[in-house]
């Protein structure tokens, strides 16, 4: 995934058909349809150049690999736009020799036109021709990050040399030597640190990998004491084959022990754990490796856990869930580690019961899931993941810093939140404005309510202004809130963090024909407000659909269209 500089979020395709886009400032989704001849083909990496373009992975091929199909190449070189013409004109003709079968294309999409665009360079297999000597056809490179210089760096995967790729010049090259080509899912994830370095997070390979993208030169960082307490299997050195010592540095069934890197506020990376029992740690500083370890997570032996690690606006780093039902959380402040299990209904149709609940942290176990998100990132103040099998995207709004000692305090107040009738709270306009884009503009901006240092709530009691103003600072929905009036507040200021905490707490622990037409207007009038929001009215209306009586009664409140 790919943050866009207007916030939108990309996800890239994978077997897919289209580039799916998230808008979250409009809470949309889109699907822009790839260019007809990348339709269906594998892009193992995206990155947002200095230009503000997204340029995908290359795809190479050579003589082993015909890949993503044949004729790929030739109908690009050729502006082909249909499977028709490819069929009527293959085999293109090689006009070069046998050697223009070497070459190397690089999707690019431009955000602001929404057009996509691509290059095709010829390689010279004498200078690359060990590189992709292998089998594997596609996911050569496992990510891609931007480096200092400008330029767009790949870490190999499934290739031994990393992919450089330059948007000023649309230049494609790599960098020889990152380990054997007969060797899979070597490193899976690339993060720019501090000292503008490159560092890759090891999948199967037994080091982290190193790009200096001031001279293009790799080097590795290994500590098998650290490896072997993540849960790493160690390899033999090498094997003898016909008499010669021959390194040997992949096993079958071996782990992919991390899957993604990112960089926290303190400087460090941290990889995401796939196979590995414990989080990585890379200090750039020292090239020291050590490490978080899941124990005390109940997580056990299980497989492919996360894919994809983000840093957040928080501080904090998340992990995409990938066969896990938790997200991964990772406080680099003090290298601990917390779980986020995903919500969950308890629907008891036959006792007329909906019930929203949330395991308990301490008591909660994990379980497999299976191939749901495969990459994560932060815009908005939300984290997204990108659905890999599972048919929606997942999507966390990022918790807030408790500052109600701050309003306790009394010091610097400079706004009043006011009732129409009565009562009154001083507070702080960068806390207030800091809340939602509606309370920014309001108050940095020409309004009245900026000017004079007054925000009037309408309609609302004194102890609901109260409660409005102790969420903003606290992030939580005061005891004895009325739920209802501070939902019309949240829905109206965009605070979806407390129109969810509303919309919780209004849920009925039990539903009868009486008052059940009451909440169906309540969670339907604010289902548009936010994604919880929605989620929490499909509940509700699934929950409803499962009594016949209830059904009708919310049929007969909102009419048939109403429940849609």
């Amino acid at each position: 995934m790919a943050v866009g500089s207007n916030g939108d979020v990309y996800c890239c395709p994978q077997d897919a058909e289209d580039l799916l886009v998230i808008q979250p400032k409009t809470r949309d989704i889109k699907h822009i349809k790839l260019p007809y001849l990348f339709r269906n083909v594998q892009l193992d990496g995206m990155a947002v150049a200095p230009d503000g373009r997204l340029y995908f992975s290359p795809i190479v091929r050579s003589r082993e690999l015909y890949e993503p199909y044949e004729g790929f190449f030739e109908a690009l070189e050729e502006n082909v736009e249909s499977h028709e013409e490819i069929l009527r004109n293959y085999p293109f003709r090689d006009v070069d020799g046998y050697d223009c079968l070497w070459r190397a294309c690089v999707l690019t999409f431009d955000t602001v036109s929404e057009s996509y665009s691509h290059f095709v360079q010829k390689l010279d297999p004498s200078d690359i021709e060990d590189a992709f000597a292998c089998s594997f056809s596609s996911g050569l490179f496992g990510g891609m990050a931007a480096a200092g210089n400008g330029k767009l760096y790949c870490p190999p995967t499934n290739a031994s040399a990393v992919a450089v790729v330059d948007p000023a010049s649309k230049q494609i090259s790599f960098i020889m030597g990152a380990g054997r080509n007969t060797q899979q899912d070597k490193w899976a994830g690339i993060a720019l640190a501090e000292n503008g370095l490159l560092y890759c997070a090891p999948a199967r390979a037994r080091s982290v990998l190193v790009i200096n993208p001031a001279d293009d030169t790799l080097d590795f960082i290994t500590d098998q004491t650290v490896f072997d307490e993540c849960g790493v299997v160690r390899y033999p050195l090498f094997e003898f084959i016909d008499g010669h010592e021959i390194p040997w540095d992949y096993e079958d069934n071996d782990i992919h022990c991390w899957s993604g890197i990112a960089m926290a506020d303190n400087g460090k990376l941290f990889c995401a754990p796939q196979d590995a029992n414990a989080v990585l740690v890379i200090d750039p500083d020292t090239w020291a490796l050590s490490f978080i370890p899941l124990a005390p997570l109940h997580l056990g032996t299980l497989k492919d856990k996360w894919a994809g690690i983000v840093k957040a606006a928080d501080g904090r780093l998340y992990c995409a869930p990938w066969c896990v039902d938790c997200v991964l959380v990772i406080d680099p402040r003090f290298a601990t580690l917390s779980l986020i299990p995903f919500p969950a209904w308890d629907v008891r149709a036959e006792h007329g019961l909906c019930q929203w609940f949330q395991a308990d942290p301490a008591a909660y176990v994990p379980r497999e899931c299976y191939w749901q998100w495969c990459g994560i990132a932060a815009s908005e103040g939300r984290i997204w993941c990108a659905p890999d099998r599972a048919d929606e995207v997942l999507t966390l709004l990022l918790p807030k810093d408790n500052l109600i000692s701050l309003l306790r305090s009394g010091y610097h107040f400079d706004l009043t939140v006011t009732s129409e009738s009565g009562g009154h709270v001083r507070c702080h306009q960068s806390v207030i404005g800091s809340a939602s884009r509606v309370l920014d503009t309001m108050l940095a901006g020409d309004f009245r309510e900026g000017q004079e240092g007054r925000i009037c709530l309408r309609e609302v009691s004194p102890a609901t202004v109260t409660h409005f103003v102790e969420h903003i600072y606290s992030g939580l929905l005061p005891r004895g809130a009325d739920v209802k009036e501070l939902a019309e507040l949240a829905h109206q200021y965009e605070l979806d963090q407390l129109l969810g905490q509303c919309l919780q707490d209004a849920l009925p622990s039990s539903l009868n024909e009486a008052s059940v037409a009451d909440a169906a207007r309540f969670f339907k009038r604010h289902s548009t407000a936010s994604f919880e929001a929605l989620g929490m009215w499909h509940t509700f209306k699934y929950a409803v659909s499962r009594d016949e009586r209830l059904c009708s009664s919310v049929v007969e409140a909102l009419g048939s269209s109403g429940c849609r």
